[in-house]
């Protein structure tokens, strides 16, 4: 029975169940976009790292080879840097072997050789349509 002043009990029901299944595909509508946006990696401020990676010379005695290493800052994926000497690109982290299968982070390291004294080494990232460099080095004499 409807009352003149509001609502019956069951236009209140059925308004109410219409609210809450409205407000649940709402929900799983943010949730699944932000599952998705961590998934692809379109969300969570996108860009760059912020990671320093440095490079050393390794003195052998048949001549010298480089040991690239993440110094520190973000974690990143080792398809998205690249390795260049002289301004060249040898390789990806992964390409070239580098620790660090699935992730490089502060520790993992990379050995170059092929290099000689006076090359310049460059880690740079790669993502997005940018290129960042994330650390340089220059190959002393051994």
């Amino acid at each position: 029975m409807a009352d003149s002043e509001g609502l019956s009990r069951e236009q209140f029901r059925l308004l109410l169940l219409v609210a809450i299944g409205i407000g649940a595909v709402l929900l799983l509508a943010i949730i699944g976009v932000t599952a998705a946006s961590v998934v692809w990696g379109t969300g969570g401020g996108g860009g760059a790292p912020t990671a320093a990676f440095e490079v050393q010379t390794i003195d052998r005695s048949d001549g010298v080879a480089a040991n690239v290493s993440h110094a520190g800052g973000d974690a990143v994926n080792p398809e998205s840097i690249v390795v260049e000497v002289n301004g060249e690109p040898r390789g990806t982290w992964t390409e070239l072997g580098g620790q660090g299968p699935d992730i490089v982070a502060r520790g993992h390291q990379l050995v170059l050789d092929d290099v000689a004294p006076g090359d310049s080494i460059a880690v740079v990232w790669t993502g997005d349509d940018e290129r960042v460099e994330l650390g340089r080095g220059t190959i002393r004499p051994g």
